[in-house]
């Protein structure tokens, strides 16, 4: 049910593949994928920007990322991170709150590097 997988409830503009260009990272943490309800997805828009306009989905994206599992949540929070690889480009912390990997509803947090 698309109606509750909170699309757009986290993201960030940034230009993560070093063009220049402003790229749109959009969260749906409420994505219901195949691994099952709230898995959550991070769908990567790459600019300039102004190529897009009206609505678009995921599918639109030039990059997707969906979480490990089902009721991971991924995407439920992101941030830009300055350098955290030290290659001189911003980098992308996303949240997955109710990862299971470490231990029930433990989270995980993953660092998306620049490409």
């Amino acid at each position: 049910d698309v109606t509750t997988e909170a699309a757009g409830s986290t993201g960030a503009l940034v230009d993560l593949d070093g063009d220049g260009a402003t790229d749109l990272v959009v969260a749906t943490p409420g994505y219901d994928g195949g691994g099952g309800g709230d898995q959550g997805r991070l769908t990567l828009f790459l600019g300039p920007l102004d190529s897009y306009s009206g609505t678009y989905a995921a599918s639109d994206g030039t990059v997707t990322l969906v979480g490990e599992d089902g009721g991971d949540y991924f995407g439920g929070a992101s941030c830009l991170l300055p350098d955290f690889n030290g290659d001189g480009d911003p980098d992308l912390a996303v949240s997955a709150p109710y990862n299971d990997g470490g231990a029930a509803n433990g989270g995980r947090v993953y660092v998306i590097p620049s490409f």
